[in-house]
């Protein structure tokens, strides 16, 4: 069973100096087998990719949580047809203790939208479905490899 620790950080918006540790974080081996696209990303696809997101003026948010200085997870809310794809990345040197949920709970209040929020999870990743059902995500429907939750 984990331990859970309080958290003792910072959530905030990205900036443009954040699409380096966010490209590590995504891109460690034990976070890409839960992406849509597994294979690692070269940084400079990454880096552009991230600028053209979260600073182009599109309505799409990314938060970091950041614990003694360092980033160690990110939350991204990406505008989608009338709705909004979450999805939850945390370092795996950290992760089972607290920080995901931590860290979704306070994006979900900074975004503050009636906007659905959607999040497609592999059937396979129980740890982010246990997160989301825990922050009020709701099964909403299911294909031959992911559940679709909906806030």
């Amino acid at each position: 069973m984990p331990k859970f620790i309080p958290v003792v950080g910072c959530v905030r918006s990205v900036v443009v100096d954040d699409s380096l540790r966010v490209w590590e974080i995504r891109n460690h081996r034990l976070n890409a087998r839960y992406a849509n696209n597994k294979e690692p990303i070269p940084f400079e696809v990454h880096s552009a990719w991230f600028a053209r997101m979260y600073f182009n003026g599109a309505n799409n948010h990314c938060f970091v949580l950041e614990i003694s200085g360092v980033t160690q997870a990110f939350c991204r809310l990406d505008q989608k047809d009338a709705s909004y794809v979450v999805s939850v990345v945390v370092d795996p040197d950290h992760q089972g203790v607290g920080i995901g949920g931590y860290l979704l709970k306070e994006s979900l209040k900074l975004v503050q939208t009636d906007t659905p929020i959607i999040a497609r999870i592999l059937k396979d990743n129980i740890r982010s479905i246990i997160l989301f059902v825990r922050t009020g995500f709701k099964l909403f429907k299911e294909d031959a490899v992911s559940y679709y939750f909906r806030f």
